[in-house]
């Protein structure tokens, strides 16, 4: 009976653990992280294109895995003032928290 008890408890355990959340982020978990992200960076530096600026849209073009709980995500931030942004962002994830960005950099302003 107890060896049937300890099974269980360890498949109970187990299973969630190892189906909560894939190698990298999906899209729509991408696209809040960075709209989040790109909001507080705004607040923080007021001078820059983020901060004078109010987002209107942030669409997510790929996310790629880098390696193991490393992604990339390719998005395009569009503005209220009509101009958009693409930007490439390294995301991290730490398990007990989830994804977190890393570092970030603007391809290119149009």
């Amino acid at each position: 009976m107890k060896k049937i008890s300890l099974l269980f408890l360890c498949l109970i355990l187990i299973i969630p653990l190892s189906a909560c959340g894939g190698r990298i982020p999906s899209a729509k978990s991408a696209q809040s992280m960075s709209k989040s992200f790109f909001k507080s960076y705004g607040k923080k530096y007021k001078t820059s294109l983020f901060g004078q600026n109010k987002i209107q849209k942030l669409e997510i073009n790929r996310v790629e895995e880098l390696s193991r709980f490393l992604a990339a995500i390719d998005a395009v931030v569009n503005f209220d003032n009509g101009h958009a942004a693409r930007v490439l962002l390294t995301a991290k994830k730490t398990p007990p928290l989830g994804w977190d960005i890393q570092s970030w950099e603007m391809l290119e302003l149009r």
